[in-house]
Parts: C-alpha cells; structure tokens; sequence
C-alpha cells in the first residue's frame, strides 16, 4: 500500500496502518479542530508537539505515538483551559507594571528635584532597594 504524505512530508491519517491515530482524532472532535500528523523521526529530541492545531507526532512505534498523542493532547486541553487565566494574569501584570513605572518615574523626578535643592550632593542606589545621599563636600 503506498503511503500518503501531506504537503509537510508527514504521513496523513488516511493510511490503513494509522487507523488507531484516526480513531483517536475522531474521539478527539471536542469542538477543537485539532488534527493529527505522524511523521517519524529519529532525530528529534521531542516525542511529538502541537503547533497551531496540529499535534505532530515523531514517535516511530505506534503505540509510542499514541501515548505521545494522548499527553499532547491533554497538555492542549489543559493550556487551553486555562488560557483566560493566562490572559488576564498577563493583563494585570502589566497593568501592575505601568503603575509600577510611574511611581519610580515620580520618585526619580522628586529626587532629582531635592538633589538640585541641596547642591552637591549625589544620590546612589543600594542593593537595588535603598538610596544613599552622599555628600560631595
């Protein structure tokens, strides 16, 4: 039986010997259009990955590749669970961030302003945390 390859050269889930792959796939119509591509490969150091809404498999044997199958796919489900999670942890780091800037953008204006006050006088930081006001006098 001669062996169908996709436009990637990976081996497409229509070959008789991948029926358990399609069978997976099609128990996998959770309402995410995930599909699925076998390509063997002894070379990578991954067993298979997800990229956009294809798991790529490179497991040679077939029930390792199921099993890579079965972890890709719930590490899928799960990241995609969790991604409003994500979001909005993104969203309020971010916001925490800018908040964060603009208070030191006011804390380095009112120092720079006290250091002309005071004449001479040079402010250092210490570990990151503290100011130090050093005399140059």
């Amino acid at each position: 039986m001669r062996k169908k390859y996709d436009n990637q050269g990976f081996k497409t889930l229509k070959d008789e010997k991948y029926r358990k792959l399609a069978r997976f796939e099609q128990i996998l119509n959770l309402g995410y259009d995930l599909r699925v591509r076998w390509g063997p490969n002894d070379v990578s150091n991954l067993s298979g990955e997800v990229k956009r809404n294809i798991v790529y498999l490179y497991e040679r044997d077939c029930e390792e590749a199921l099993k890579t199958l079965r972890h890709e796919v719930i590490d899928y489900l799960v990241n995609h669970a969790i991604e409003p999670y994500r979001e909005v942890t993104n969203r309020l780091i971010k916001m925490v961030n800018e908040d964060a800037y603009k208070r030191r953008e006011k804390v380095v204006e009112a120092l720079s302003r006290l250091n002309e006050m005071m004449g001479a006088c040079e402010v250092r930081y210490v570990d990151n945390l503290y100011l130090k006001f050093i005399s140059s006098k």
